[in-house]
């Protein structure tokens, strides 16, 4: 019991997530991964590509010369309020991320030339396993510079405080490089597809694409907005935004999470809890609450 209220009281590990997307002949499409059912985090859901940030991903030193922004760019482009080392760890670490779970990597060469060969090359190392390890390793080697450029920051989410595993995480959006290909580890992801939004939205909704609620509420920010959300966002004035904390509470149909613009966000009982399958709202529609219903997260009215 004592060691499930350190876990549960634990601060949030450093986490990041990149947001790949591509226009096709269906419109614009994200790319989403299903994370292993033997992860201890989001098993068996759809999210994007990342995780968590490593002790090298900050070394700032060493990655302001494998970067293509200046420190000071990167201080305006990426950091906004928080430190210039953690705004670089950040970001190395969704990129580094993306590369070991789906093989994208979100860099140049120097030479220019060749460059999609060489990541190809990097793909074809027997022991895929060993990416996380020998990134660094093969960015100074091969001569690379991450395309930190290419990156937008977009939203802020700490996991809420009763989870056993929780993470403080940025969620940036860049476009799919070309010439690469998605191609899960089979490792930590086990399947990986391209999807409209509000495809995977709907597909959530019926049970067939397991969304994480941060995915979720990702996934309808970038076809339909939320007002709440986005004033929630203004009075911050920071380049990311406040940070997203949703409280979970129980209920007899199930858990419910509350998102930060949620009326009566702090209140003890701030919501009713009967005829929850009554309240799910339809793809499109803004929401503030998301209910668990066998294992798939529902927004509710």
């Amino acid at each position: 019991m004592e060691n499930e209220k350190q876990a549960v009281t634990q601060s949030p590990a450093p986490a990041s997530t990149l947001v790949l997307s591509r226009h096709s002949e269906k419109g614009r499409q994200v790319y989403l991964l299903r994370r292993s059912e033997q992860s201890r985090f989001m098993a068996g859901r759809y999210v994007f590509p990342g995780g968590r940030v490593d002790a090298d991903d900050g070394d700032l030193e060493f990655w302001k010369t494998h970067v293509d922004l200046s420190p000071e760019e990167m201080r305006w482009r990426l950091a906004g309020s928080i430190p210039l080392e953690d705004a670089c760890a950040h970001a190395v670490a969704a990129i580094r991320e993306t590369f070991e779970e789906c093989g994208v990597l979100l860099a140049r060469h120097r030479k220019g030339e060749g460059a999609q060969c060489q990541v190809a090359d990097l793909l074809r190392e027997p022991h895929r396993s060993h990416r996380k390890e020998r990134f660094r390793e093969w960015m100074a080697a091969g001569d690379w510079v991450l395309a930190l450029s290419l990156m937008r920051p977009w939203s802020h989410w700490i996991t809420p405080k009763v989870q056993p595993r929780r993470y403080d995480t940025r969620f940036y959006l860049a476009s799919m490089p070309e010439g690469q290909e998605c191609d899960p580890d089979q490792l930590e992801t086990t399947h990986g597809l391209w999807v409209g939004p509000g495809e995977a939205l709907e597909a959530n909704g019926r049970g067939d694409l397991p969304l994480s609620p941060p995915t979720l509420v990702t996934l309808h920010e970038i076809v339909f907005g939320n007002p709440s959300a986005n004033e929630l966002e203004k009075k911050n004035g920071d380049l990311w935004g406040q940070a997203r904390t949703p409280r979970l509470v129980l209920s007899s149909m199930g858990p419910i999470l509350l998102l930060p613009w949620a009326p009566g966000f702090n209140k003890d009982r701030p919501i009713g809890q009967e005829n929850l399958k009554k309240r799910v709202l339809p793809v499109g529609v803004p929401f503030s609450k998301l209910w668990l219903d066998q294992g798939i997260w529902h927004p509710v009215g």
